[in-house]
């Protein structure tokens, strides 16, 4: 039988924050199981287009509205929705709106293959 366990200060952790140039991801959880974070995309602003090889990652629009390419595809997730994408999924999201993302994940957050990058002479060292 599992030990029963409590919590204590020592488990609050300070959320890691990566700016982008487009806005900015707070890493709410990175944990070896899985991770999150909130996403803040600026109006008119887009991430990359690009895939995860392993990463699975569930993305809710917490605020706002978010366009989703993916191929020749282009579709609107309205706030309140979520989306899911599997790895090897060729995607971009761009927002229509100031936008907040809930994203949930697999393993490894920052894992990622850029295949067009509008900002690749824009970003800090921690986000290449």
């Amino acid at each position: 039988m599992e030990t029963l366990r409590t919590l204590s200060p020592a488990h609050v952790k300070k959320a890691k924050v990566v700016e982008k140039p487009w806005g900015k991801e707070i890493w709410i959880a990175d944990e070896p199981e899985y991770g999150g974070k909130i996403i803040e995309i600026k109006k008119g602003y887009s991430t990359s287009v690009h895939y995860h090889q392993k990463k699975k990652e569930t993305i809710y629009v917490d605020k706002g509205k978010l366009k989703v390419r993916s191929g020749e595809e282009e579709f609107v997730v309205n706030e309140g929705e979520s989306i899911t994408i599997e790895p090897f999924t060729v995607h971009q999201l761009i927002a229509l709106e100031d936008v907040r993302l809930i994203e949930v994940s697999t393993q490894p957050l920052n894992e990622r293959v850029r295949l067009e990058d509008p900002y690749k002479g824009l970003r800090s060292p921690e986000d290449k």
